[in-house]
């Protein structure tokens, strides 16, 4: 069994250092390589890429901004393992991690997730806290392993002719990750496994953690009506549907940290007023996802496995 690592970044070497210390320090056999997709323009990344002197770590530069789900599959393309493994570039991996997917791969999971966490530098920032029970409250590490509709883009392995398959990840802004779990569940279960587990390091800034909700309610709202297209989501009934949306956000967010534990009750509590405006901002986002669809933005599976652009690789050793 061989694993390979693929990171996307975009002007992340600030938080990347601690993912790439986190899985050079795990010094697994099954680990071959660590694959950087960057397309970063301030300059920083080859400062970071001189800090690294492992064979096992390869960075790949775009030359030009690419969207995460691109970069996963320039990674793919470029891999040798025969199991990849998805991170995002400011997640911290726990201790074992590496070890923690080789033992469920072993175990016959050909695809699955893990489960997330609050760095411990964040745990008492209510913008943090607030984005974490928004947008990952279905992945707290909790629970007995089982089945999932859709991981989280952050942390996610697969077999390689599963990843194949599949098609790679949809090359669209968001959400990307959901329509990916829904093509690898047509060909084998995705498990959830809370033992598999990161810290994501959040946003701080009101700001830039209001706008991407937006930007997430919007994306849900599109690949929703793309998928049901239910009369709910057409233009005028959502702007009515409003409070409805809202409301069923709310219940369905506190309904999974309340079977989280009180520990994760009180977190939600002391958060929650960035929580409620976070969620308002997500419900207007979804609101304007629900306006004209645009096809282009759902490319099918086999346009993600061809090529673009020009790539180049520079190793340290």
């Amino acid at each position: 069994m061989r694993l390979s690592v693929i990171i996307p970044s975009y002007n992340s070497s600030h938080t990347l250092r601690y993912t790439l210390d986190i899985l050079l320090a795990q010094d697994e056999d099954s680990l071959q390589e660590v694959i950087i997709v960057d397309s970063s323009d301030d300059g920083k990344i080859g400062e970071l890429a001189s800090c690294y002197h492992s064979e096992k770590i390869k960075f790949v530069c775009s030359g030009v901004r690419v969207m995460p789900a691109a970069g996963r599959n320039i990674g793919a393309r470029k891999a040798k393992g025969n199991v990849l493994i998805f991170l995002d570039a400011d997640v911290i991996p726990h201790q074992n991690f590496i070890n923690n997917v080789a033992a469920a791969y072993m175990k016959g999971y050909k695809a699955g997730c893990g489960s997330i966490t609050l760095p411990e530098f964040q745990k008492e920032n209510a913008v943090a806290v607030a984005q974490y029970y928004l947008q990952l409250s279905e992945y707290i590490p909790v629970g007995p392993e089982r089945v999932k509709n859709f991981p989280v883009g952050c942390v996610v392995f697969c077999e390689k002719n599963v990843f194949v398959r599949a098609g790679g990840f949809p090359e669209i802004r968001a959400a990307e990750d959901v329509l990916f779990g829904h093509r690898i569940n047509k060909i084998t279960p995705l498990w959830f496994i809370p033992d598999i587990c990161v810290a994501h390091i959040f946003r701080e800034d009101v700001k830039g953690f209001l706008s991407n909700q937006k930007l997430l309610g919007k994306y849900a709202a599109i690949y929703r009506k793309k998928e049901s297209k239910s009369i709910f989501l057409a233009g005028f009934l959502s702007k009515i549907l409003f409070p409805v949306f809202y409301f069923y956000k709310c219940c369905l967010v506190a309904n999974r940290v309340m079977h989280a534990g009180p520990v994760h009750i009180l977190k939600l509590l002391k958060a929650s007023r960035y929580f409620f405006l976070g969620i308002w901002h997500w419900t207007a986002g979804f609101e304007e996802g629900t306006g004209k669809l645009r096809v282009r933005e759902f490319p099918p599976p086999s346009r993600v496995r061809k090529g673009r652009g020009m790539f180049f690789f520079f190793t340290n050793k």
